[in-house]
């Protein structure tokens, strides 16, 4: 999706849930229950264990992975297909990948 696209739909969205639990499995399946309820935009973090397969397996959803903090955590999020990143506080690594990926940062 392009870079414009999926910040309009952040710019859209009335809330951007933070999804954080204790599976990879939890988190897909609170998403999916917030896709169902009409949400466009889930942010998952890279908290939860498994995150990346929770990232890789959301349809019709534009998902984001926060709590980043890495370039190498960032790497497997536009991997994994991370349409947009957050980070709790600055992080220029993160930058650099968000940049290079053309997917938008959401620098804490």
């Amino acid at each position: 999706m392009p870079f414009r696209k999926t910040e309009s739909a952040i710019e859209r969205a009335v809330v951007v849930p933070v999804v954080r639990e204790e599976s990879a499995d939890e988190a897909r399946s609170v998403a999916a229950w917030l896709i169902e309820q009409g949400l466009e935009v889930v942010e998952l973090t890279a908290s939860t264990p498994g995150w990346e397969r929770a990232v890789g397996s959301l349809e019709d959803v534009i998902v984001g992975v926060g709590t980043l903090r890495t370039r190498e955590d960032a790497e497997r999020a536009v991997a994994a297909g991370a349409r947009f990143l957050v980070t709790p506080c600055p992080a220029p690594e993160v930058r650099a990948v968000a940049d290079a990926a053309n997917v938008p940062l959401l620098e804490g």
